[in-house]
């Protein structure tokens, strides 16, 4: 489904990627843009298909599976963000995991991006000094122990995921930063001039009321919606027992 119309606003075109639509498109367009986005609409279908295919031929066998319906009905929306997450995707295209429940996602294998990098980074356990350079990376003499240029995590996640563990812990000042690479698809280097691009699918967790805290004015807005396209509610392990079994065979094997 592509939504073509005259009167568009990023809040229209975030609930119609979040009602399903492959693409949201503004009048005039050119026949081209037009045929791209029937083009990806059409691949993403097809990519659907298949995986459905390899699960049946599987036996549906993906890792720990659960048996308990909050987490089979979030890993079936898993399943469809991710296939909807193509190397060409538009900004909007974000994801995050919160609930007691949230931490690593399953989603990535699915997508597109499967064979291209994952970088997880917990954002709670980088001080603030060194959470930017592990981010955006740094340049020789930036700071005190820098004596070699580094590439952050977004560089070296370019055309893959990186996955931002408790993103609510994140400061200000890195969060303007974050919105910027996620808007723009570029990073800046601590102590550097040069504008990097990166292509990055970002996936976040937090256990924290993310909204609560933009209320508060701990956490920016305009962040908060970037991240909030696919928001995916992960129900802590005691909602869902029953789980408790096969997660134990899962890590002892």
């Amino acid at each position: 489904m592509v939504i073509l119309t005259a009167y568009g606003t990023v809040e229209g075109a975030i609930e119609a990627v979040r009602a399903g639509a492959s693409d949201f498109l503004l009048k005039p367009v050119e026949i081209p843009r037009l045929r791209a986005a029937v083009f990806k609409g059409a691949q993403g279908a097809r990519m659907r298909r298949e995986i459905e295919r390899l699960r049946e031929e599987t036996g549906g066998r993906s890792g720990s599976r659960g048996s308990s319906d909050p987490p089979a009905r979030w890993k079936r929306f898993c399943g469809r963000s991710a296939c909807r997450s193509d190397p060409d995707e538009r900004p909007d295209h974000r994801g995050k995991r919160d609930g007691e429940g949230a931490g690593r996602p399953g989603g990535p294998r699915l997508s597109p991006r499967a064979d291209r990098p994952f970088l997880p980074l917990n954002c709670a356990a980088i001080p603030e000094t060194l959470l930017e350079s592990e981010l955006f990376g740094h340049e020789k003499g930036a700071f005190t122990g820098a004596t070699a240029s580094r590439p952050g995590k977004f560089e070296n996640a370019e055309g893959g995921t990186l996955f931002l563990d408790e993103v609510g812990d994140v400061s200000p000042s890195i969060q303007s930063k974050l919105l910027r690479a996620i808007e723009q698809k570029e990073v800046m280097r601590v102590g550097g001039s040069q504008v990097v691009h990166a292509d990055v699918r970002i996936i976040a967790a937090t256990n924290q009321d993310l909204k609560g805290r933009v209320e508060a004015k701990a956490f920016r807005e305009d962040l908060y919606y970037r991240l909030n396209v696919f928001n995916i509610v992960v129900p802590p392990l005691r909602d869902r027992r029953e789980d408790i079994p096969k997660l134990c065979d899962h890590f002892s094997r």
